[in-house]
């Protein structure tokens, strides 16, 4: 049997969906989901496919996008009655990824050292 994700709810599926570019997102897709998580935006377009998709964001949720700091992201959706900013807390220490930042300076000189 061949499910699709329209028809997935009826059978109590369900599916996350991440991207970096919303814009590249289908928008019959993204009208079919139930809430957000919208962390810092800067590409215009990627603003605008948001904004038409969630018609109950406000101005102000819309207009912080660009500037939310690291950690910080919208809730909006059935989740939240109204759009929330919220700060999401860091790891625990043991079960972080080893995807820190490569510090290029200790590179360049021969240590290969990678901040965390």
């Amino acid at each position: 049997m061949i499910i699709t994700i329209e028809d997935g709810r009826k059978f109590g599926a369900f599916m996350t969906i991440a991207s970096r570019r919303p814009f590249d997102i289908s928008s019959t897709i993204i009208s079919q989901l139930h809430n957000y998580f919208i962390h810092r935006l800067v590409n215009e377009k990627d603003i605008q496919q948001v904004n038409n998709a969630i018609s109950y964001l406000d101005k102000v949720s819309v207009e912080s996008l660009p500037i939310l700091s690291t950690g910080v992201c919208v809730i909006a959706g059935r989740l939240a009655e109204m759009p929330l900013v919220v700060q999401i807390g860091k790891i625990e220490a043991g079960f972080r990824p080893e995807n820190g930042t490569i510090d290029i300076e200790n590179i360049w000189q021969g240590n290969g050292i990678v901040s965390k």
